[in-house]
């Protein structure tokens, strides 16, 4: 069960997840939408209890918790050793939701909606350190691109640098470059246009904040 903050987060920020998308469409890139949601949504609902299967049968041989199970996904060496089926479908729920084509090279990429710092402040919070890791591991050359509101800014990170290297800050500030994307575009198809929806979306979630998902609905 979710709380209606939860739902009102994921709607806003799969709003300017798509409405990044469509900014760059309209400045020239090709990119594809390609989302377990998006690919999947017929079996979504079989797939995550077929997962939840393997994560409780694979903990039980091995004697530990399913929360240790999905801690372990995230290191390479335990990750390696589990069944097949289970690291397939730990790949699939994990995997980048977009395709950027640049340059004739199809890049997998995250979009986030988050709150973004200077780069060395925002590297250090474990939240988003943790997210990277997981993310290099489970698909290196991939990019974690992030939106936020209310700096009006996109930044991104790119698994194939070590968080902290010097390569990583210059890629996290050449974003708008690497992208092929400029301000007025962001502010025009993103920002503009995605402060009355957001407003309205917390506007009609803000009365049942602390109500529960079965009283609202």
């Amino acid at each position: 069960m979710h709380s209606p903050r939860k739902i009102c987060n994921f709607a806003a920020g799969t709003h300017y997840q798509h409405a990044l998308v469509n900014c760059l469409r309209m400045s020239g890139i090709d990119v594809v939408v390609s989302g377990v949601e998006d690919r999947y949504s017929m079996n979504l609902s079989q797939m995550k209890k077929r997962r939840q299967y393997f994560i409780n049968q694979y903990a039980s041989e091995i004697g530990c918790s399913s929360s240790d199970i999905r801690e372990s996904c995230k290191e390479q060496k335990c990750f390696n050793s589990m069944p097949q089926e289970l690291r397939i479908l730990v790949r699939t729920f994990s995997q980048p939701d977009t395709k950027i084509i640049l340059n004739n090279v199809p890049f997998s990429a995250e979009i986030r909606k988050r709150e973004i710092d200077a780069f060395d402040k925002f590297i250090q919070n474990n939240w988003n350190a943790k997210e990277f890791g997981v993310q290099k591991h489970l698909y290196p050359d991939s990019l974690l691109i992030y939106i936020c509101p209310s700096n009006r800014a996109v930044r991104s990170l790119n698994t194939a640098f070590d968080l902290d290297s010097e390569q990583q800050e210059s890629f996290w500030k050449n974003t708008y470059q690497f992208l092929g994307l400029k301000q007025f575009q962001l502010d025009r198809y993103v920002f503009d246009c995605s402060l009355d929806l957001t407003d309205s979306i917390k506007s009609d979630f803000n009365p049942y904040r602390e109500r529960s998902f079965d009283q609202i609905f």
